[in-house]
């Protein structure tokens, strides 16, 4: 809609123009004819034309922002792959919120449409394609306090919040799918966080590990596992007691057949 020249300054560029003013103004025609028309077909579509441009806001800026305002980049990084995660969660819980308010289908289906882009997100951008240690892109940052945080953590802890708070609002699938993904996340946030600390800004896969980061891995997991064993407990977590049980076993088994392999007598 706006092509290239959109502006450098970040947030507040054309993309509010070009996308952030149609879905105010579709948001703004749905509760309109609420009130005034009993046919229900103009507001379902006003408020999927709201959506609709509200996401591709929110997938704009994102790319604006993480490349130097440059939305066409070619590529994306780790730190784009966690917003638009990041965003997707956020926008799959708020729809299922206004779901439960008005029982609109449209809210109703585009919370799961977004679930599912966060899932993508995390799965194609996250773990895989946009993966550091597979890419050996720069980590900006300290340890702990790096763009992994922005990347991995933030959206991990999201997804927490919203397999504990979506409850009575998603189905049980949804749910647990969250849950999963906040596993799958903060358990990639730890592993690279702990190779980020030993080989600096650059972790990619062909870089030796040595034995002291080999041992810190299976420390990190057993700490995690800890950690997501009392939270399963504490809020009756299935999803965290099994994630808290394999990373148990996992740095169980590393640590006898991998870390202890060379030591004799």
């Amino acid at each position: 809609i706006m092509g290239a020249g959109v502006g450098t300054t970040p947030i507040l560029n054309w993309l509010l123009v070009g996308y952030g003013v149609p879905a105010a103004a579709f948001a703004l025609s749905a509760r309109l004819l609420e009130t005034r028309e009993q046919n229900d077909l103009p507001v379902r579509l006003s408020d999927a034309l709201a959506v609709i441009f509200a996401g591709l806001l929110a997938f704009f800026q994102i790319r604006h922002l993480t490349n130097g305002g440059d939305v066409f980049h070619a590529g994306t990084g780790h730190v784009e792959s966690g917003l638009l995660t990041l965003v997707s969660i956020f926008f799959s819980y708020a729809l299922a919120k206004l779901h439960l308010g008005k029982a609109n289908p449209v809210f109703d289906a585009a919370s799961s449409v977004f679930g599912a882009a966060s899932i993508a997100f995390a799965a194609f951008g996250l773990v895989i394609g946009a993966n550091p240690y597979l890419t050996n892109d720069a980590i900006g940052g300290r340890t702990i306090f790096s763009s992994l945080m922005t990347a991995y953590l933030l959206p991990g802890l999201a997804a927490l919040f919203v397999a504990r708070h979506a409850r009575n609002i998603r189905p049980t699938w949804f749910t647990r799918g969250a849950g999963i993904l906040a596993v799958v996340l903060i358990f990639s946030y730890v592993t690279l966080e702990v190779r980020h600390a030993f080989q600096g800004e650059r972790i990619g896969q062909w870089l030796e590990t040595t034995d002291a980061e080999s041992w810190a891995y299976s420390v990190a997991w057993l700490l995690l596992g800890l950690v997501f064993l009392g939270y399963g407990l504490l809020r009756g977590s299935l999803v965290a007691r099994i994630a808290s049980a394999a990373l148990i076993v996992l740095a169980a088994l590393k640590v006898t057949l991998f870390d202890l392999a060379g030591i004799g007598g």
